[in-house]
């Protein structure tokens, strides 16, 4: 995702390193980016055409995952981006199924406060209520 957070050609870069011991390319981390994955056989509540058609302006890449990396990273996935946020952000996903949910640190927070601070436990029996 380096590439498109930079919009720069990570492959030229990674050529210039490896002949060169170092790249000409500079990085101005204009994008922030988001990496989302889909499982086979799962039900999720949007189909791939009604993601295509909400997220496809932020959606700078989407293809089907080669068999040998999915069960780590999924079956299909689609990198996003946006320059907005001004910041770069961690993503951290708990489970597999269920209604998904979005915790946002507090100002100044980390994203491993929700963990730390014991909602994920908190929140893990409230099943069909969230």
């Amino acid at each position: 995702m380096f590439n498109h957070a930079n919009d720069i050609d990570f492959y030229r870069t990674w050529v210039e390193v490896l002949t060169g011991g170092r790249t000409t390319v500079a990085t101005t981390r204009r994008y922030c980016c988001l990496y989302a994955g889909r499982k086979t056989g799962r039900t999720y509540r949007l189909t791939h055409e009604e993601v295509l058609a909400r997220f496809g302006h932020l959606i700078v890449q989407h293809e089907r995952i080669d068999e040998v990396f999915s069960p780590a990273i999924s079956n299909y996935g689609y990198v996003m981006r946006h320059p907005a946020l001004g910041q770069e952000m961690t993503l951290r996903v708990y489970g597999h199924d269920g209604r998904p949910v979005v915790a946002f640190p507090t100002m100044n927070g980390r994203y491993w406060d929700f963990e730390g601070f014991g909602m994920v436990d908190a929140c893990a029996g409230l099943g069909s209520w969230l």
